[in-house]
Formats: structure tokens, C-alpha cells, sequence
């Protein structure tokens, strides 16, 4: 059966996969793909209509998915990255070295990865995309509780896992322990002021609010214990730094380090995640 859409006249060479026959043009797939390119050095010939062409057959591939790789990487039609292909799209661009799609599949997956972080995280880490792999585990992190009963969790490595339990237990032993003194162990004030020892009571508040949650959220304890608004710190320059700077130094050497997500990176007020590192 002939492929409806990329099967060129003036093509010269097939590609058979899954009994359609794609009629398409070697520079174009040398140009596309480094293993076409090897593959077209020792490809067979065949005849049709009495000329003699180059013939490829894939096994154990889709004629769909060729067909949307193909009409990825060819200028007459038009077909984005979505939701529907972006698994098989990373798949078949990382098994025929695209790169031009491999690259279009990265992209989308830093633009959308909000949206299902853990389906992000598992194809980051199988193909080696070490910054998707952080922001998505950001997410995975803050909301383990929820994702780590998830079906497709186990679809992770179980070092990626143990990576996530760990993070995460640490962080609930850490919150279990937290006191005020913790917090505001080595702090000194930049000038000498008796302000901040007024502020022990806005500490014991911050951590009943805390408490009250049954586990809440890395960003969360973050965001009540680390910040605090000009009104609250009645206009005290060294309360704001013992909010502002000391605490989320704390924070950091209690918990491990925090980050907001990259597209956030500029904005102050932005959440701020724990993660793991592809590796690491």
C-alpha cells in the first residue's frame, strides 16, 4: 500500500514500514537522520516500472509515526509536536539520530511540562535531557504525596525513585524537627537591634500554620517561613534581612538547596522547589 501523503513521483527511494511504502527522497533523509544516511549506503535495489530504486524496510515501526517523522522533516507539509505524538515523536527522533525533531520534541517538552510533570520526568531521564529532568522533578517533589501513586511512577528508574523517596523523607524529617531555635540558629544582625526578638512570636505562628497542615508542601513551608511583606516587617530594615536573607539561608541548610522554575527565575515572588539532578 502506498503512503497517501509521501509518496513522491520523483522520490528515489522506498521506505517500507508496516506493508506502506513511503516513496521519498534520500537527501532529504540524509540530511534528516545520520542512521539513514548510513543505512542508504548498503540499502538493496528494486525495480519499478522497469527503473531500478533504492528499497528500505524498517521493522518494528509504525507507519504512522514514520509518516508523522516524515512529515515533520518535510517542508510541503506541516505537522507540530503535540500532545498525541510527543512520546513516540521523542522515540523515533532518538532511534534515527532527527535531530531537528528530537530538538522540536525538547522544546515542547520545557513549554508543557507544568502540565504533567511526571511523564516529562520519565522521558527526561530516558533521554538524557538533564534540565527538563530538574524542573520536572521539582514538581514531582512538592507534590509526591499525590504523584507517587500515580500509575505511571513506576514507569521511572528505580534510582530516580529512591532519589524521589529520599528527598522527600528527608524533607518530613527535617519539618518534624523544625523548632524556632533551628531557625534561628547563627543568625546576627547587621546592626545591633533588639527587633528580631520580637519577631520569635511571628515564628511560633508561622510553624503552627505549618503544622496545621498534615504535610505540606516544600514551596509552601518555604513561602510561609521565608517571606514577609513591608507591612509585617513594619518597615524594620532587619527584620526583612532576618526573613528575607537569614531565613531562606536556613531553609537551605536545613532542607537542601531551592530553586524556582527556570521561567520563573526572574520573578522574586516565584515558588521555590527541591529537586533532584539527572546523575546526581
Amino acid at each position: 500500500m502506498k503512503s497517501k501523503i509521501h509518496f513522491y513521483p520523483d522520490g528515489d527511494i522506498i521506505i517500507i514500514v508496516d506493508l506502506t511504502e513511503f516513496c521519498v527522497h534520500k537527501n532529504v533523509l540524509c540530511l534528516a537522520s545520520t542512521v539513514f544516511k548510513d543505512m542508504i549506503i548498503n540499502a538493496s535495489q528494486t525495480s519499478i516500472n522497469d527503473q531500478m530504486i533504492m528499497e528500505i524496510t524498517l521493522n518494528n515501526e509504525s507507519a504512522k509515526d514514520f509518516e508523522d517523522a516524515l512529515s515533520f522533516i518535510y517542508p510541503s507539509v506541516y505537522i507540530t509536536i503535540n500532545w498525541s505524538n510527543i512520546v513516540e515523536m521523542f522515540r523515533i527522533s532518538e532511534k534515527f539520530k532527527m535531530e531537528v525533531i528530537f530538538m522540536s520534541a525538547t522544546t515542547f517538552a520545557m513549554e508543557k511540562f507544568q502540565e504533567n510533570p511526571l511523564l516529562f520526568l520519565s522521558l527526561s531521564e530516558k533521554y538524557g535531557l538533564k534540565k527538563l529532568f530538574k524542573e520536572a522533578s521539582k514538581l514531582v517533589i512538592d507534590d509526591f504525596i499525590e504523584f507517587k501513586e500515580d500509575p505511571a511512577f513506576q514507569t521511572l528508574s528505580n534510582e530516580t525513585i529512591l532519589a524521589l523517596y529520599k528527598k522527600h523523607h528527608e524533607y518530613v524529617l527535617n519539618l518534624h524537627h523544625l523548632d524556632v531555635e533551628d531557625l534561628k540558629c547563627n543568625y546576627t544582625p547587621k546592626i545591633r537591634c533588639d527587633c528580631v526578638t520580637g519577631e520569635t512570636d511571628k515564628l511560633f505562628k508561622r510553624l503552627r500554620k505549618i503544622k496545621r497542615f498534615e504535610t505540606p508542601t516544600p514551596s509552601k513551608t518555604y513561602q510561609i517561613l521565608c517571606t514577609i511583606s513591608d507591612h509585617e516587617s513594619n518597615g524594620y530594615s532587619c527584620i526583612r534581612n532576618f526573613f528575607n536573607e537569614h531565613l531562606p539561608n536556613r531553609f537551605k541548610e536545613i532542607f537542601g538547596t531551592v530553586e524556582p522554575l527556570d521561567s520563573d527565575r526572574r520573578n522574586d515572588k516565584a515558588n521555590r522547589y527541591l529537586f533532584i539532578e539527572l546523575g546526581g
